[in-house]
């Protein structure tokens, strides 16, 4: 396999490792963009995966839904503007209701604007996500050490072939 191609293929790895994370993917200025982001645990600290989030700016008149992932985690963009800073979110997690005032500063047209509201006990010591999300990591990089391991030996013997029907 050429040296191109192996760069290739360790780019799209790593693509595909990083799953295009960010908020790369809006249509709208950073400086139109607040983030409310947080985690969902019960009174235990476990976290709540597949929970529905709304968050609702009643001043905007939107009402946003998002689930939580496995590790209880929600993020949701909304579209805001200067104008916004100071009103309220409301945002509700099962029956959990929790008002968040908006909150950043108009002059930063460049930082990302953000706000965070978790819901339930802190994250229960030796959480299973920090578990799983560990494993799923090293489970990843084992796989891809042996794809590349496995093509350098391919690409060794059919070097060798050659080599030998040159002779």
């Amino acid at each position: 396999m050429s040296q191109i191609a192996l760069m290739r293929s360790s780019a799209l790895l790593f693509l595909l490792m990083v799953g295009f994370i960010g908020e790369a993917g809006a249509l709208h200025k950073v400086d139109h963009r607040y983030v409310i982001a947080g985690y969902v645990r019960d009174a235990q600290g476990v976290p709540q995966p597949d929970l529905l989030v709304t968050i609702e700016h009643k001043e905007g008149k939107h009402k946003e839904k998002v689930k939580t992932d496995s590790s209880g985690y929600y993020e949701k963009m909304l579209h805001l503007h200067n104008a916004n800073v100071g009103e309220e979110l409301i945002v509700t997690a099962g029956s959990e209701v929790k008002r968040h005032k908006i909150a950043f500063d108009p002059k930063d047209v460049t930082s990302s604007r953000r706000g965070q509201v978790d819901f339930g006990a802190p994250a229960a010591e030796g959480s299973p996500a920090l578990l799983y999300g560990s494993i799923a990591g090293g489970v990843v990089v084992v796989a891809a050490l042996y794809f590349f391991l496995m093509k350098k030996k391919r690409a060794a013997k059919m070097e060798k072939k050659k080599s030998k029907k040159g002779k």
